[in-house]
């Protein structure tokens, strides 16, 4: 009996695991109804499936959407990111102390500098995303609104658009529609698309890494992905052999991980891996027997209950007490022997010493029948004799 508790009790510890996980698995921090504007899943006009489904299409690249924050992602260091129309800014996320989205607002203040020019950086990429961009990889912003320190200049534009730099030789004609950038950020960028005074596009390199900018988030949408060169512009940005992410998260759009990645995030990996090993060490104990086996329990009688029931009558009418006294004193005497191997004389002293001086040992003819008050006193009296027997006790 004890090891089917121990049985059902690891079951319910593995049902109570199961049924967390699936809970946290069916958790979701947000659902919605429809896609915004500038989302991959938008197949409307004003969405980007098309540039999406262009460069999974695209040779062998891996094109993944990026429902967390880069703190909580792990994007490959020479990945391409397009942030394209983000509704807000990372540092609206990281000034609202809401852990479940990655950000706190100790994470921009506290962040040592990484170099003199992080300081100017910290206004448009917060810290992990500089370093991520700091090995390698290529942030490309295309904003419609201001963009922390980035701005949006309220002149719409009067000139056609042209390249100033010889950057992505394959594109030439960039139908954009949209208005110029501003703001201390281009100080220390190369402009290489311009409308006349306004900027449209710039580049600023950062470590191994370059952050491109662009003020015309419209060429990337359904609607216009076919017009001029912009399709060659996609796969420029995107660039030869890189894995591709688009940013849904400051689109809003959260990706659910799975339980065991947001227990992983919340810190219980080593909680989760030590409760393995406890779960399996447990399995493990309760597989090795110590000491004798304990045998289970079985019904080895071979008789039923109605059975039982119409054998005592027949024993009454068959046996006069005091035989049946005898027999009941000849098996007492039995497991005496049983219990301390004893025989002969010593035995039958034994037997005497804890029935307090019974003895039916006469041959039971010769025997007076009892009544029925001296036949129920030598019963409790033999009864008696059985409690001492079995706890070792002496009257």
């Amino acid at each position: 009996m004890r090891s089917l508790g121990r049985k059902l009790l690891l079951l319910a510890g593995l049902a109570y695991v199961a049924a967390v996980l699936l809970w946290l698995a069916q958790e979701s921090s947000l659902r919605h109804g429809a896609y915004p504007a500038f989302s991959v899943q938008d197949q409307s006009p004003e969405g980007l499936s098309l540039a999406y489904e262009y460069l999974q299409g695209k040779g062998k690249r891996v094109v993944k959407t990026l429902g967390l924050p880069v703190r909580r992602a792990t994007l490959p260091a020479h990945a391409t990111l397009f942030r394209i129309a983000p509704l807000q800014t990372p540092l609206f996320w990281a000034n609202k102390s809401n852990p479940r989205e990655g950000f706190e607002p100790e994470d921009v203040r506290k962040a040592p500098a990484l170099n003199s020019e992080a300081t100017r950086l910290q206004s448009l990429l917060l810290p992990e995303e500089e370093q991520w961009v700091r090995a390698g990889g290529r942030l490309v912003l295309a904003v419609k609104s201001d963009y922390a320190e980035l701005q949006v200049t309220g002149a719409a534009l009067s000139a056609g658009v042209e390249k100033v730099l010889p950057l992505w030789p394959d594109v030439q004609e960039i139908q954009a529609s949209h208005l110029g950038l501003a703001g201390p950020v281009l100080n220390r960028a190369e402009v290489w698309l311009a409308s006349g005074p306004a900027v449209l596009g710039a580049r600023l390199m950062v470590g191994q890494g370059d952050v491109v900018l662009l003020s015309c988030p419209e060429i990337f949408q359904n609607r216009s992905l076919g017009e001029g060169d912009h399709l060659r512009l996609l796969e420029q940005l995107a660039g030869a052999g890189r894995p591709a992410y688009f940013d849904e998260f400051l689109h809003g759009l959260r990706e659910e991980q799975g339980a065991l990645a947001l227990l992983r995030f919340w810190g219980f990996g080593p909680l989760l891996l030590l409760g393995g090993v406890a779960l399996l060490a447990v399995y493990w104990r309760l597989r090795v027997r110590l000491g004798a086996e304990e045998e289970e329990y079985r019904e080895t009688r071979n008789v039923t209950v109605d059975l039982v029931d119409s054998l005592a009558p027949l024993y009454q009418r068959a046996l006069k007490r005091h035989q049946a006294l005898a027999l009941y004193y000849q098996f007492f005497v039995q497991a005496v022997g049983h219990h301390t191997g004893l025989r002969g004389e010593a035995l039958k002293q034994r037997a005497r010493e804890l029935s307090g001086s019974l003895d039916f040992s006469a041959p039971l003819p010769r025997r007076k029948d009892y009544s029925p008050n001296e036949f129920n006193q030598c019963l409790r009296q033999m009864n008696e004799a059985f409690r001492r027997l079995e706890h070792g006790q002496r009257r």
